[in-house]
């Protein structure tokens, strides 16, 4: 389990719309923004995620691509060269997708 931060006290100067819309959250408006401030934060880190895995996607569908495209070639030596480099990128996409789950189910201590 998380252990609570140390709360830091800061001034801040905002309008009254912003105000208005973090009591309309909660009426404390110092956790309000707190909230809202955790759940960018969150937002943010999903969207990282979410852009790295569907880069590995990206580079494990690419080299099936260059695999499956090796059986078209009628030359032996682009045969081999788009098997290698089918096999580098889909390991590489590969590796590094269950890389990626791994490091997400891992528990902060």
């Amino acid at each position: 389990m998380e252990e609570p931060e140390d709360i830091v006290v800061k001034t801040f100067s905002i309008y009254k719309r912003h105000i208005v819309f973090l009591e309309s959250i909660n009426e404390n408006t110092s956790l309000s923004l707190r909230t809202v401030l955790d759940s960018i934060i969150n937002g943010q880190d999903k969207l990282e995620k979410k852009k790295q895995a569907d880069t590995l996607i990206s580079f494990a569908a690419l080299g099936l691509m260059f695999f499956f495209l090796s059986y078209l070639m009628s030359n032996p030596l682009a045969m081999l060269a788009c098997n290698g480099i089918g096999v580098f990128l889909f390991a590489y996409g590969a590796i590094g997708s269950v890389k990626n789950a791994l490091s997400r189910t891992k528990k902060i201590s």
